[in-house]
């Protein structure tokens, strides 16, 4: 399989190429030059592969669940020391849990959550197999992994975001940003949807630093910023 990321980003400067208003060059200012980053739905690296190359004395820990995928997070980032991957997805119990796959024209939808208005609003994708996956508690995962703090985290998680971080407030307390998707519409079922993020993460101490959501798009992305 050819490594198309690594030949992408071979050489590459990350700084000068990516666009000014690029989420990971504004977060490359506001974190320490070494941060632990913990990244949850990983997919075939793309964003590991640039999150590695922008914070080279950082250390980032991925994880991606889908075996096939998972295979190819590991080719396009093992040139990369500073990356760990991990074929497991966050929950709110450690174990083994079932995953609907999404295949189609994106393979990058599945979810522990059942889809919803997914299929409606975006036919071209489904969800025809379930497999069994690797779960494990975020706090469990920290503390086996003796990892005291985490400075930021970029979630993509399918709707499954704060299900995940509600079990995983200790270490929570320790991170300084968390950049994570949003839904505006039930895509899974029960799916927290974008007010019901904004107040769970209020009430851990951040705030919004930016949203990112384009017109007539029923999901899109926030930064929060922790401010106690």
């Amino acid at each position: 399989m050819m490594n198309f990321l690594l030949q992408k980003y071979r050489h590459y400067n990350l700084r000068r190429k990516l666009p000014k208003d690029d989420i990971k060059i504004q977060i490359s200012s506001l974190l320490p030059k070494n941060p632990t980053i913990l990244e949850a739905g990983g997919h075939v690296g793309f964003d590991t592969v640039q999150l590695a190359i922008l914070f080279p004395k950082g250390i980032i820990h991925t994880f991606e669940p889908i075996p096939e995928i998972h295979k190819q997070l590991e080719l396009n980032t093992q040139k990369f020391s500073n990356v760990f991957r991990h074929q497991k997805a966050f929950s709110n119990k450690s174990g083994v849990m079932s995953i609907n796959v999404s295949k189609g024209g994106v393979d990058g939808s599945s979810s522990l959550l059942k889809p919803k208005k997914h299929t409606e609003l975006f036919p071209d994708i489904s969800f025809e197999e379930s497999i069994e996956i690797d779960t494990i508690c975020l706090d469990e995962w920290a503390k086996k992994e003796k990892i005291d703090s985490i400075d930021f985290m970029w979630l993509d998680m399918q709707g499954y975001e704060l299900i995940a971080l509600e079990a995983g407030k200790s270490i929570l307390k320790t991170t300084k940003m968390v950049f994570m998707e949003v839904n505006l519409e039930e895509l899974y079922e029960g799916c927290p949807l974008k007010k019901d993020v904004i107040a769970w993460m209020k009430n851990q101490g951040f705030e919004v630093l930016k949203e990112f959501f384009e017109n007539g798009q029923v999901y899109g992305e926030i930064l929060f910023s922790r401010v106690s």
